[in-house]
């Protein structure tokens, strides 16, 4: 379908909401490849592809790649084996600051269209 608008518009900025956008739950971007810096397990790939078919991915800029890849390796290490807490933090800031958790969608005024 083309490039995603946060590309377009410079990249994704968090800001409080002062409008609703209505994020569609199919927006048809394709899912981005994972980057070429090693292999990736299956759950990894299908946790990239969860990520980038959300509806929040709509807004989220091709810039966005390294964070996603970061927080993707930090949870599918998190399921096998404990993270620092320091990790932690980063796998829940980044969670936040994608828009993915429902206190962060009504921050930044998103919400759900309805099938």
């Amino acid at each position: 379908m083309g490039t995603r608008p946060g590309a377009q518009r410079g990249g994704y900025v968090p800001r409080a909401a002062k409008t609703i956008r209505r994020l569609a739950m199919d927006h048809g971007y394709p899912v981005p490849d994972l980057p070429p810096v090693k292999e990736w397990t299956d759950y990894e790939q299908s946790l990239w592809a969860a990520y980038w078919q959300s509806p929040q991915a709509a807004c989220w800029g091709d810039e966005l790649r390294p964070v996603v890849a970061a927080l993707v390796t930090l949870q599918a290490k998190q399921m096998v084996s404990s993270i620092a807490a320091h990790e932690s933090k980063f796998v829940a800031d980044t969670l936040d600051s994608l828009g993915v958790t429902p206190t962060a969608m009504a921050r930044l005024g998103w919400e759900l269209e309805d099938d």
